[in-house]
């Protein structure tokens, strides 16, 4: 069928093909067949505009388009090749060239969080930059495009993932844009404590875990004196900084670390916040300790102490709190490094404390303790 021969049937039948196609059951060959269309549907749009025939598509009223949802699961998958930047040029063109339909902050939110996954980081973040500029200028005149929290959740993200010199700068820039933007009223930008937590990751992964918890420190500030519960930090803000210490070379790490801990257990205690540490919370004061186990003063002593108080949480009732193969497997390798003449009969004990038997057959584990001659998995209850 020539261009400028559709009629309103035509059109219709499309459209219904358009809808069809952007299914997620019809995989890639159905986006690809959905673009298709759509390109040709902006081929026809185009030479009716140019003829003054106008068409009240459903394209117009479906922002975004199904078919970028299902682009989207696709691409984040690994199983489409058509690129963000491929897609943007597609939106760009079925809007300013045919009006084929009317893109809204869900539609370029979309497109980003695709983009979040590309596997060239460098290409990652220059998309994402750049789109996040265009919205925020284009915003000016078209609220409807206006940048939301998860606009700039997706964007805090991709530069946090990226592993790039100066991730956690540029995405500690984008919290401050997001929050300056919503102190001036923007509706619908509200950061949150999954922004904040994201940024501290990244902050960690920089080697700066002390960046993190100054905004941890102002997380709960904002939610204690102002109210501010999208804030709030939770368990999971508190151990993505605990992360960072443990990974830390820095002087002092385990014993921050360890103030942090004492802090989530006093804030929980008074209940100010929930945020009673967990196995991961205690998992990673051992990993910091783990690391300084040649330097730090008796560190074997400061494991078995603390291995004990996650047993008697456990035991009164706090099952968040259990020992885990992550666990032995720091405990003994701290106990491998004391030169302690007692080290074995010490392994032994623990190996007497250990019910469950998949922790026993670990290989991470069964490796310290063969290095201990603290014996194997010859005991254990199983599951």
């Amino acid at each position: 069928m020539s261009v400028g021969s559709f009629d309103s049937l035509n059109w219709q039948l499309a459209e219904t093909m358009v809808v069809h196609w952007s299914t997620l059951e019809t995989g890639v060959e159905g986006v690809n067949i959905c673009f298709d269309i759509l390109d040709r549907l902006a081929e026809e749009a185009t030479n009716q505009q140019k003829v003054k025939f106008t068409v009240h598509i459903y394209l117009m009223h479906a922002a975004p388009p199904p078919v970028l949802k299902a682009w989207n699961h696709l691409f984040k998958r690994g199983q489409i090749n058509l690129m963000p930047s491929q897609i943007l040029e597609k939106i760009d063109r079925y809007v300013s060239e045919s009006k084929l339909f009317e893109p809204n902050i869900a539609t370029y939110t979309l497109v980003l969080d695709g983009a979040s996954h590309c596997p060239n980081p460098a290409e990652r973040i220059e998309f994402t930059e750049k789109l996040l500029v265009r919205l925020l200028e284009e915003s000016a005149d078209n609220p409807g495009v206006l940048p939301t929290t998860v606009t700039f959740s997706i964007a805090i993200n991709a530069f946090a993932r990226s592993g790039k010199d100066n991730a956690a700068e540029r995405a500690e820039k984008l919290l401050e844009l997001a929050q300056e933007m919503h102190n001036k009223g923007y509706k619908g930008l509200e950061p949150n404590s999954v922004m904040y937590t994201t940024v501290i990751k990244a902050w960690a992964k920089a080697g700066n875990p002390h960046r993190g918890e100054l905004l941890l420190r102002r997380m709960y500030e904002d939610y204690a004196l102002n109210g501010n519960t999208n804030v709030k930090p939770n368990i999971w803000t508190f151990n993505t900084v605990l992360a960072a210490w443990s990974k830390s070379s820095q002087t002092g790490a385990v014993e921050d670390a360890e103030k942090l801990l004492r802090r989530m257990i006093d804030l929980s205690n008074q209940g100010l916040l929930d945020c009673q540490p967990d196995t991961v919370s205690y998992n990673c004061l051992l990993h910091a300790l783990a690391r300084k186990r040649k330097s730090f003063p008796d560190a074997s002593a400061k494991a078995q102490s603390l291995v004990e108080e996650m047993l008697e949480a456990a035991a009164r009732g706090d099952k968040a709190v259990v020992p885990n193969e992550i666990t032995y497997t720091a405990l003994f390798k701290i106990l491998n490094s004391s030169g302690s003449k007692a080290k074995s009969e010490q392994a032994k004990y623990w190996v007497e404390k250990i019910h469950d038997k998949r922790i026993l057959d670990d290989p991470y584990v069964t490796e310290q303790l063969k290095q201990l001659g603290g014996g194997g998995s010859s005991k254990g209850n199983g599951p």
